[in-house]
């Protein structure tokens, strides 16, 4: 025993001992500064829930480790203690202290990178796809199948050829038109179960990876959708004028006059859709694209600072070492 209590007075009076203590302390203080200051800015009570209790909990980890090792130290002074017990709390005290200063170095990358801002605004943004282009979406939909179909009725009722072409040619771009359409009404549809905690948990790098994959394909696909959109809605639109505005005469339509009449109708509504569609669509497809750059870059940042927290907690290893010697 006398052993012991020689060995334990000698660790806790030498100079390496106390300085390492020390400066443990000192880093301490710092990460609970930072831990307080991140905690109560505007970007970290917008990373949801989960995040933030999961930062607190470390928090709390490695001030209940702080108090055990004081407690533990100050009976080691009376000889209550020994070496072995008290070293063993110390280390718990380094690894919890690792453990938040990993967590600051996660959430102030993600606070300077915005993200819960980002966030924020991608759930705003797909509020206002599904509130203002859904339903003006599916509605172009359904107007381009029946569309289709009439044409298609007209082209084999009218006699004459360069009528036919016409129709032919809008039925091309009819089918052209069809496609993003039917992508964007999917991305929509998906949007509607994308949130902002979602987002969050892409920017922090979901280890499941259908928070990424949900954000980045609405995102993605709305930005993506709307480009197809406008660039064969320009086709459309010119193939549908063509139709519409063709000067026939009564041998070219024939028997056909009733559905070529129907056909114009359907072109000028189905027109009047898309542009509405797409003067609405338009600046929001601006809108994903510079959010999905923005999450992006908020990944890359939280991914970064997520190696930096493996760091840190290597660096406790070197600390074990120098205990030892």
């Amino acid at each position: 025993m006398a052993t012991e209590t020689t060995s334990l007075q000698d660790l806790i009076s030498g100079d390496r001992f106390e300085a390492m203590t020390a400066s443990t302390d000192e880093d301490a203080d710092a990460a609970e500064s930072a831990y307080t200051e991140l905690l109560a800015s505007g970007e970290i009570k917008g990373l949801g829930s989960a995040a933030v209790a999961d930062y607190k909990a470390d928090f709390l980890r490695m001030d209940k480790a702080r108090s055990a090792f004081n407690t533990e130290f100050n009976k080691a002074v009376g000889g209550g203690s020994d070496s072995a017990r008290l070293l063993a709390v110390y280390e718990r005290y380094l690894i919890s202290l690792s453990a938040l200063e990993a967590q600051n170095e996660r959430f102030q990358a993600l606070a300077d990178a915005r993200v819960a801002t980002l966030c924020k605004a991608v759930a705003a943004l797909l509020l206002q796809m599904l509130a203002n282009g859904r339903k003006k979406v599916v509605a172009l939909e359904a107007e381009l199948k029946a569309l289709s179909g009439d044409l298609k009725k007209a082209e084999k009722a009218v006699a004459g050829a360069k009528l036919q072409r016409t129709i032919n040619t809008c039925i091309s771009a009819v089918t052209l038109l069809a496609g993003p359409t039917t992508l964007l009404a999917r991305v929509l549809v998906a949007g509607g179960g994308v949130t902002a905690q979602l987002a969050v948990d892409y920017a922090l790098g979901s280890s499941k990876g259908s928070a990424e994959g949900a954000t980045v394909t609405v995102l993605g696909g709305a930005s993506e959708g709307v480009d197809k959109l406008g660039k064969v809605g320009k086709k459309f639109v010119s193939a549908a004028a063509s139709v519409v505005s063709f000067k026939f005469d009564s041998d070219e339509i024939g028997e056909a006059e009733a559905a070529m009449k129907k056909v114009v109708a359907k072109l000028e509504k189905t027109v009047a859709l898309y542009e509405d569609l797409i003067g609405v669509l338009e600046p929001l497809g601006k809108k994903a694209r510079t959010l999905q750059a923005g999450l992006a870059k908020a990944s890359a940042a939280a991914k970064d600072a997520l190696q930096r927290g493996v760091d840190a907690r290597n660096d406790y290893a070197e600390m074990k070492k120098l205990l030892k010697q």
